[in-house]
């Protein structure tokens, strides 16, 4: 799913500036899964919202093709106060987002379909494909955001319940990993499994964004298992796990993983 998206600029039907500098209101079309686990049906909706500078704000509503409301969702500052989910005879609140892909096209970017024969990696794609603002800044990302990443890693490392080793990664401008370090664990056999998990994606990472120019950039990656974990990073919102402000006056360091608030909430020490 790519629900973690961010709306910088965004025209209407008809033309009109409807999103700019990462400010302003805005309707679009968005696809969510339906029906049962075992025969999952994609429907089409309707989405109004907000942004400031890159920030969900104010109330977020989605409505179904026949326009009743389904879910509603009030943001402060991009973080999530509260999402009532509409149904037929009741309503009830949820803590987490509701899940959409605002593309179809982009569930071809996650599962890495590309043209090989003109890209060598999926970064290459937007990198050389793409255009951003000059105002524009991101950290380090990767296809459908860092809390997918995270829950990737934890289903592949097989870390014990209980222990979170950080791996510290440096990546460059065209998105290649050139340095790791495992910190937060002395075992050899945990960091080697943390380190395998992290390289079974890294040829999916996407590169820091600076005054709209890929550059250098490092992250840290906690990796862990376990269903307090995974329910861990479910309930989380994406604007605690990763600290990113596209205000053009924020500080430097919005570019700086803030993974370190999983740690403390766990109780764990940072190195």
């Amino acid at each position: 799913m790519n629900s973690d998206f961010t709306i910088w600029e965004l025209k209407d039907e008809n033309k009109e500036v409807r999103v700019k500098g990462g400010t302003g209101t805005f309707t679009l079309n968005y696809f969510y899964i339906s029906g049962l686990v075992s025969k999952p049906t994609w429907k089409e909706g309707m989405l109004n919202g907000e942004v400031h500078f890159g920030r969900r704000v104010g109330t977020w509503t989605y409505q179904d093709r026949g326009k009743r409301k389904t879910d509603e969702e009030r943001y402060e500052n991009g973080k999530l106060i509260k999402r009532i989910h509409f149904s037929d005879d009741q309503s009830v609140e949820l803590d987490y987002p509701k899940e959409i892909t605002i593309s179809l096209n982009s569930l071809f970017t996650d599962s890495f379909i590309l043209d090989r024969s003109a890209f060598k990696s999926l970064n290459e794609v937007f990198e050389r494909t793409l255009t951003y603002p000059a105002q524009f800044q991101r950290t380090i990302s990767y296809p459908g955001g860092i809390k997918k990443l995270l829950v990737l890693l934890a289903k592949n490392a097989d870390i014990p319940e209980g222990n979170v080793p950080v791996v510290k990664i440096k990546v460059d401008a065209t998105g290649k990993v050139i340095k790791y370090q495992v910190q937060n664990t002395e075992d050899p056999g945990m960091k080697d499994r943390a380190l395998k998990a992290v390289k079974l994606f890294e040829n999916r990472l996407l590169p820091a964004i600076k005054s709209g120019k890929p550059h250098a950039a490092t992250i840290y990656l906690p990796v862990s298992g376990g269903q307090e974990w995974m329910d861990l990073l479910n309930r989380t919102p994406v604007e605690e796990l990763i600290q990113v402000d596209n205000h053009p006056n924020a500080s430097k360091l919005a570019n700086v993983l803030g993974l370190v608030v999983v740690l403390l909430l766990l109780g764990l020490s940072v190195l």
